[in-house]
């Protein structure tokens, strides 16, 4: 699988040994680089019509506390593709961070995500460090000297290279520990044999977030006949990792019924001190793992439980979750009004089918929901099999005859 240090890189599948070749190789091109950031010179791209040339202000620590005006350097952009620098990484340069960085004569490119990271190491927070100007880098390189008056300024640069160019892609503080990406497939490596073989169910990788959820179908027939449930509820667990920023190690406990995947617990373990795959996999087994028969026995025992009016009681339902609150009024009116019309009213219904209905909603076909929120609502409907149905439940009404 060819890698790229482009922001857009993305890719996916299902084959474990894929998913493990391809974050090994990201390890490897993958280093933690501690760095003072006064010792940065941060080249801020300028507008310009010149097609053959990438022009560049350089703002650097002497520079500003001489007071002397930046001076200006040229970039061949036939040299640079002469040098493995893909069109690619320069049109995200134009169109994205608008800096490219020096460092002990060392030159990298950045991701458009540095900027928050660099910026907060300059105590610098809001939209404003979002916005790749003169100004801002001008800026930074001011507080990094003032900061450093007291103490120099650390910072943690997180660094790829491939075909000889490298990119900065975020800065941590001098505190940050690098976690390597392959550190997942170490961990499901690890897990026992009580929940049976571990399946892939598919995974992405970008060069900010790497995901993979694992499922166990083997004990998925064991957890039906065990609380007699009309379904089958496949139990997995899906992991999430970033060396970049956008998460912590991250998983979460995973239930799919057909093609809902629902999420039921969480545990994250922040990128500090040694991780300790033993311990790691003590506290998602006790936060996750010992908690996946919690939901199907509670499903068993709405099985017992007869609605008497089937639309008014998962509106009630939906109403006491907070539907609205998750995902906003317009989205859940129109999830609401799907649901009814499916209702059967020659039907019985039990508390059981009005919530397995609810907990399908994460895996229908949505054209114009946005990912976010369908991922919201995979960690939202479970809380329909915990509804109070005792409250939603209306009473048959009797009739008086003469």
């Amino acid at each position: 699988m060819d890698f790229n240090l482009t922001d857009g890189f993305r890719a996916s599948g299902t084959n474990m040994q894929k998913f493990e070749e391809l974050l090994k190789q990201i390890d490897d091109c993958t280093s933690a680089l501690p760095v003072d950031m006064t010792s940065i010179s941060f080249a801020s791209l300028q507008e310009t019509e010149d097609q053959n040339h990438l022009i560049f202000k350089m703002i650097d620590a002497p520079q500003t506390i001489a007071g002397r005006l930046p001076a200006l350097r040229k970039m061949s952009i036939e040299k640079l593709e002469q040098r493995n620098v893909s069109q690619e990484i320069i049109e995200e340069t134009r169109k994205g961070s608008r800096l490219f960085m020096v460092l002990d004569n060392a030159g990298y490119w950045t991701s458009g995500n540095l900027s928050l990271g660099i910026a907060a190491r300059a105590d610098l927070q809001g939209d404003g460090a979002y916005s790749p100007c003169d100004e801002l880098y001008s800026l930074l390189m001011r507080r990094y000297v003032a900061k450093s008056v007291i103490k120099p300024t650390r910072g943690t640069l997180i660094i790829r290279e491939a075909e000889g160019i490298s990119k900065a892609f975020a800065c941590f503080s001098g505190r940050y520990r690098h976690v390597p990406q392959s550190i997942l497939c170490d961990f499901i490596k690890g897990f026992g044999t009580e929940l049976g073989n571990a399946e892939c169910a598919g995974w992405e990788v970008t060069q900010f977030l790497t995901d993979i959820t694992i499922e166990f179908p083997s004990v998925a027939d064991d957890i039906s006949k065990t609380y007699e449930l009309k379904d089958e509820f496949v139990p997995g667990v899906r992991l999430t990792t970033s060396d970049t920023g956008a998460s912590s190690i991250r998983a979460v406990g995973t239930l799919r019924h057909g093609k809902s995947r629902i999420y039921v617990d969480e545990f994250t373990r922040k990128h500090s001190g040694e991780i300790d795959l033993g311990k790691l996999h003590e506290d998602v087994d006790k936060t996750i793992f010992q908690n996946y028969t919690k939901l199907p026995a509670r499903l068993c025992d709405l099985m017992s439980i007869d609605i008497n009016d089937p639309a008014d009681c998962m509106e009630r339902v939906l109403e006491q979750m907070g539907l609205e609150d998750c995902i906003g009024k317009r989205i859940a009116e129109k999830l609401v009004e799907e649901l009814l019309l499916e209702i059967n009213p020659a039907i019985k219904y039990t508390a059981y089918d009005i919530a397995v209905s609810i907990m399908d909603l994460p895996g229908r076909y949505y054209e114009d929901v946005a990912t976010s929120t369908v991922e919201k609502l995979a960690g939202f409907v479970h809380k329909a099999a915990f509804a109070d149905f005792t409250k939603v439940n209306r009473p048959i009404a009797i009739g008086l005859t003469a």
